[in-house]
């Protein structure tokens, strides 16, 4: 299916999307997933629920995940491949695209019985098209979970009015000012141009 058109109901099972495409989440077409989707639906999510002191976008996250993996040497002093670091890069952008089709959910229900387990698998679909179209090695290399928590520790710290996700890990930089969606929407694109090719 390509674009959709206003005026017609939607098949059963598919969304609309920002560029006008429709697109089955739970049985994906890589025609259909395109990054200026990706990014602006990403741009308006906000992350830990929505439970934040300011607004703090999943798009706004990708994009400090890339940075901290460019910012920190002994992340990718661990892959001296070129293309590992840059394959580590795309994931790094890329690591929750799947919540621009599917939202997401609070990890404690995900990583719960029942409901969690359904929508793990929908996400792992959906995460290995997006992987394939955007030639990414599949499944996700471990490090990106690694910087993915330092960031959500980080973003605890410094965004949430309680609580302490475990660990010891934080970004080098404090997190004080945040990113409209526009601002997010745009440096994730600026990102995209760099990294997918």
């Amino acid at each position: 299916m390509s674009e959709a058109n206003s005026l017609t109901d939607l098949p059963k099972g598919y969304i609309a999307t920002y560029s006008g495409r429709i697109i089955n989440p739970l049985d994906p077409d890589p025609a259909e997933i395109a990054i200026e989707d990706i990014a602006h639906a990403l741009s308006n999510q906000c992350r830990f629920t929505g439970h934040v002191r300011k607004f703090y976008s999943v798009a706004e996250h990708s994009v400090r995940c890339v940075h901290e993996l460019i910012n920190r040497d002994f992340y990718l002093a661990e892959y001296p491949d070129p293309q590992v670091e840059w394959d580590l890069l795309r994931w790094a952008l890329l690591h929750d695209a799947s919540e621009a089709y599917l939202s997401d959910i609070a990890r404690p229900v995900k990583q719960g019985l029942g409901l969690g387990d359904t929508y793990r698998e929908a996400e792992e679909k959906l995460m290995m098209v997006i992987a394939e179209k955007y030639h990414m090695p599949w499944p996700m290399p471990d490090m990106i979970a690694r910087v993915d928590d330092t960031l959500l520790r980080t973003e605890q710290r410094d965004l949430m009015p309680a609580g302490r996700i475990p660990g010891d890990e934080y970004a080098d930089e404090k997190i004080e000012e945040t990113w409209t969606p526009t601002e997010a929407r745009d440096k994730f694109l600026v990102l995209a141009d760099e990294l997918i090719v």
